[in-house]
């Protein structure tokens, strides 16, 4: 017997316009907290890009405060456009994003890097060297090499270099911190052990 899926019911449309509606009145004001909220309530993918591109399309401190807000979100496809929507905010988010950088919950402290490592921004490099020094998280210090991976400069490489000796129990930092040493052009040369 062949499978008779049902259709969606019309009122599914109808909430996702009645949501992108609402998006368009809330961005016409400027209402950063109201595009928040129906980001986090709607995961219609429709209402989710316009919501993000609105919150984008803001872009001021008020903004920025909303979608940091959603960063831990348990959501990951969400979280993960929140990510990807503060990175390309720039500087802005990157100050923004500190308090953040030091916050209680690890997982919080590594989505944050993960702005800075899609961030392509000269401080970025600044602030997860910063992390890696003094993080007391394992897994916080290896995405902050992964950001210094792609950003970091080699002038940052010594001080890299002296990360992995804080938590000598867990090899895969070591290799995590050599990797990022290639990609900024300084090999450890054995210094890492």
């Amino acid at each position: 017997m062949p499978l008779i899926k049902a259709s969606p019911p019309k009122q599914t449309f109808d909430n996702a316009r009645s949501d992108l509606a609402a998006v368009h009145e809330a961005a016409r004001d400027g209402d950063a907290r109201k595009l928040a909220e129906i980001l986090a309530a709607d995961a219609d993918a429709l209402v989710r890009e316009a919501a993000l591109t609105s919150l984008a399309r803001l872009g001021d401190a008020e903004a920025i405060a909303a979608l940091i807000a959603l960063i831990g979100s348990e959501d990951v496809p969400l979280r993960n456009a929140v990510i990807e929507t503060l990175a390309f905010l720039g500087e802005p988010t990157l100050v923004a994003l500190e308090p953040v950088l030091a916050d209680a919950d690890p997982n919080h402290r590594i989505y944050a890097l993960g702005v800075l490592e899609n961030a392509h921004h000269p401080r970025a490099a600044e602030l997860a060297l910063r992390v890696a020094l003094r993080d007391p998280h394992v897994n916080v210090c290896a995405a902050a090499a992964d950001v210094l991976a792609n950003c970091g400069t080699s002038e940052m490489a010594a001080a890299l270099q002296t990360v992995p000796a804080r938590f000598p129990e867990h090899p895969f930092l070591r290799f995590a911190v050599r990797a990022a040493l290639q990609k900024m052009g300084r090999p450890d040369d054995g210094v890492i052990g």
